[in-house]
Protein backbone atom coordinates (compact mmCIF):
# COMPACT_ATOMS: atom_id res chain seq x y z
CA UNK A 1 0.00 0.00 0.00
CA UNK A 2 1.35 3.37 -1.05
CA UNK A 3 -0.09 5.21 1.97
CA UNK A 4 0.96 4.64 5.57
CA UNK A 5 -2.30 2.90 6.44
CA UNK A 6 -3.81 -0.37 5.28
CA UNK A 7 -7.19 1.07 4.27
CA UNK A 8 -7.11 4.85 3.90
CA UNK A 9 -10.50 6.35 4.65
CA UNK A 10 -11.54 3.73 7.20
CA UNK A 11 -11.40 3.90 10.99
CA UNK A 12 -8.13 2.89 12.62
CA UNK A 13 -9.80 0.11 14.62
CA UNK A 14 -11.22 -1.42 11.44
CA UNK A 15 -7.78 -1.27 9.82
CA UNK A 16 -6.22 -2.93 12.88
CA UNK A 17 -8.80 -5.74 12.85
CA UNK A 18 -8.20 -6.41 9.15
CA UNK A 19 -4.43 -6.32 9.59
CA UNK A 20 -4.65 -8.81 12.47
CA UNK A 21 -6.90 -11.13 10.46
CA UNK A 22 -4.66 -11.05 7.39
CA UNK A 23 -1.41 -11.48 9.33
CA UNK A 24 -2.96 -14.42 11.20
CA UNK A 25 -3.39 -16.06 7.79
CA UNK A 26 0.23 -15.40 6.84
CA UNK A 27 -0.24 -12.29 4.71
CA UNK A 28 2.70 -9.88 4.81
CA UNK A 29 1.49 -6.27 4.71
CA UNK A 30 3.73 -3.45 3.47
CA UNK A 31 2.48 0.14 3.90
CA UNK A 32 4.23 3.30 2.79
CA UNK A 33 5.56 1.22 -0.10
CA UNK A 34 5.73 1.80 -3.84
CA UNK A 35 6.25 -1.02 -6.33
CA UNK A 36 9.19 -0.27 -8.64
CA UNK A 37 9.43 -3.56 -10.53
CA UNK A 38 7.94 -6.99 -11.06
CA UNK A 39 9.90 -9.96 -12.42
CA UNK A 40 7.55 -12.82 -13.37
CA UNK A 41 8.69 -16.38 -13.16
CA UNK A 42 8.07 -19.57 -11.21
CA UNK A 43 8.17 -17.36 -8.17
CA UNK A 44 7.40 -13.72 -8.96
CA UNK A 45 9.81 -11.19 -7.49
CA UNK A 46 8.42 -7.78 -6.58
CA UNK A 47 10.80 -4.90 -5.99
CA UNK A 48 9.47 -2.00 -3.95
CA UNK A 49 10.65 1.15 -2.23
CA UNK A 50 9.79 1.59 1.43
CA UNK A 51 11.21 4.25 3.71
CA UNK A 52 13.83 5.16 1.11
CA UNK A 53 15.16 1.60 0.92
CA UNK A 54 14.78 -0.85 -1.95
CA UNK A 55 13.21 -4.13 -0.84
CA UNK A 56 12.14 -7.39 -2.46
CA UNK A 57 9.32 -9.86 -1.91
CA UNK A 58 8.70 -13.23 -3.55
CA UNK A 59 5.09 -14.13 -4.28
CA UNK A 60 2.82 -16.40 -6.28
CA UNK A 61 0.60 -13.63 -7.66
CA UNK A 62 0.46 -9.85 -7.92
CA UNK A 63 -2.71 -7.77 -7.74
CA UNK A 64 -2.51 -4.26 -9.15
CA UNK A 65 -5.09 -2.05 -7.42
CA UNK A 66 -3.52 1.32 -7.99
CA UNK A 67 -6.62 3.48 -8.13
CA UNK A 68 -7.96 5.62 -10.90
CA UNK A 69 -7.25 9.02 -12.36
CA UNK A 70 -9.20 11.21 -14.78
CA UNK A 71 -8.35 11.27 -18.47
CA UNK A 72 -9.59 14.75 -19.24
CA UNK A 73 -6.45 16.44 -20.51
CA UNK A 74 -7.33 16.47 -24.19
CA UNK A 75 -11.12 16.62 -24.41
CA UNK A 76 -11.51 20.40 -24.58
CA UNK A 77 -12.82 21.16 -21.11
CA UNK A 78 -10.73 24.34 -20.84
CA UNK A 79 -11.93 25.57 -24.22
CA UNK A 80 -15.52 24.99 -23.05
CA UNK A 81 -14.82 27.03 -19.90
CA UNK A 82 -15.08 24.05 -17.57
CA UNK A 83 -12.60 24.26 -14.70
CA UNK A 84 -10.69 21.24 -13.46
CA UNK A 85 -8.57 20.48 -10.43
CA UNK A 86 -5.96 17.73 -10.83
CA UNK A 87 -7.94 16.68 -13.93
CA UNK A 88 -11.27 16.36 -12.10
CA UNK A 89 -14.19 18.59 -13.09
CA UNK A 90 -14.98 21.18 -10.42
CA UNK A 91 -18.65 21.32 -9.39
CA UNK A 92 -20.76 22.87 -6.67
CA UNK A 93 -23.09 20.91 -4.35
CA UNK A 94 -25.75 20.73 -7.09
CA UNK A 95 -23.14 19.25 -9.46
CA UNK A 96 -23.09 22.42 -11.61
CA UNK A 97 -19.85 23.25 -13.37
CA UNK A 98 -18.86 26.88 -13.82
CA UNK A 99 -20.63 26.88 -17.19
CA UNK A 100 -24.40 27.44 -17.01
CA UNK A 101 -26.36 24.36 -18.07
CA UNK A 102 -23.42 21.96 -17.81
CA UNK A 103 -23.36 19.47 -14.95
CA UNK A 104 -20.94 16.70 -14.01
CA UNK A 105 -21.45 13.66 -11.79
CA UNK A 106 -19.59 10.51 -10.89
CA UNK A 107 -15.91 9.61 -10.93
CA UNK A 108 -15.01 12.63 -13.07
CA UNK A 109 -15.81 15.00 -10.17
CA UNK A 110 -13.10 13.61 -7.90
CA UNK A 111 -15.45 12.63 -5.08
CA UNK A 112 -15.88 9.09 -3.81
CA UNK A 113 -15.51 6.82 -6.82
CA UNK A 114 -18.46 4.60 -5.95
CA UNK A 115 -21.51 3.78 -8.09
CA UNK A 116 -23.99 4.80 -5.40
CA UNK A 117 -22.18 8.13 -4.91
CA UNK A 118 -22.38 8.79 -8.67
CA UNK A 119 -26.09 7.97 -8.60
CA UNK A 120 -26.66 10.42 -5.73
CA UNK A 121 -24.70 13.09 -7.59
CA UNK A 122 -26.72 12.51 -10.76
CA UNK A 123 -29.97 12.78 -8.78
CA UNK A 124 -28.74 16.06 -7.28
CA UNK A 125 -28.02 17.39 -10.78
CA UNK A 126 -31.42 16.31 -12.11
CA UNK A 127 -33.18 17.85 -9.10
CA UNK A 128 -31.35 21.14 -9.72
CA UNK A 129 -32.23 21.06 -13.41
CA UNK A 130 -35.88 20.54 -12.42
CA UNK A 131 -35.72 23.58 -10.13
CA UNK A 132 -35.44 21.80 -6.77
CA UNK A 133 -32.92 23.88 -4.84
CA UNK A 134 -32.58 21.45 -1.90
CA UNK A 135 -28.84 20.85 -1.89
CA UNK A 136 -27.77 17.23 -1.51
CA UNK A 137 -25.43 16.47 1.36
CA UNK A 138 -22.94 13.74 0.63
CA UNK A 139 -21.85 13.20 4.22
CA UNK A 140 -23.22 9.69 4.78
CA UNK A 141 -21.86 7.73 1.83
CA UNK A 142 -21.61 4.00 2.47
CA UNK A 143 -18.45 2.14 1.50
CA UNK A 144 -17.40 -1.49 1.64
CA UNK A 145 -14.31 -3.61 1.14
CA UNK A 146 -14.71 -7.20 -0.02
CA UNK A 147 -12.29 -8.84 2.36
CA UNK A 148 -12.58 -11.55 4.93
CA UNK A 149 -13.89 -10.32 7.27
CA UNK A 150 -16.02 -8.02 5.12
CA UNK A 151 -15.84 -4.33 6.00
CA UNK A 152 -18.49 -1.64 5.63
CA UNK A 153 -18.85 1.91 6.85
CA UNK A 154 -21.05 4.93 6.37
CA UNK A 155 -20.32 8.60 6.93
CA UNK A 156 -17.26 10.13 8.51
CA UNK A 157 -14.51 8.16 10.20
CA UNK A 158 -14.08 8.79 13.92
CA UNK A 159 -10.91 10.80 13.23
CA UNK A 160 -12.64 12.95 10.60
CA UNK A 161 -15.63 13.52 12.91
CA UNK A 162 -13.33 14.59 15.75
CA UNK A 163 -11.43 16.92 13.44
CA UNK A 164 -14.65 18.49 12.20
CA UNK A 165 -16.77 18.57 15.37
CA UNK A 166 -14.38 18.11 18.31
CA UNK A 167 -15.51 15.61 20.91
CA UNK A 168 -17.84 12.93 19.50
CA UNK A 169 -19.54 9.84 20.87
CA UNK A 170 -18.55 6.51 19.31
Amino acid sequence: ELTDTLLPGFDADIQAALRKSLEKRGVAIHTGASVTGIEPGGETLVTYSQGGAERHAACDAVICAAGRRPRTGDIGLGEAGIQTERGFIRTDAAMRTGVPGIYAAGDITGGPQLAHAATAQALAAVADIAGDRNIQRFCAIPACVYTSPEIASVGLTEAAARQRFGDVAV
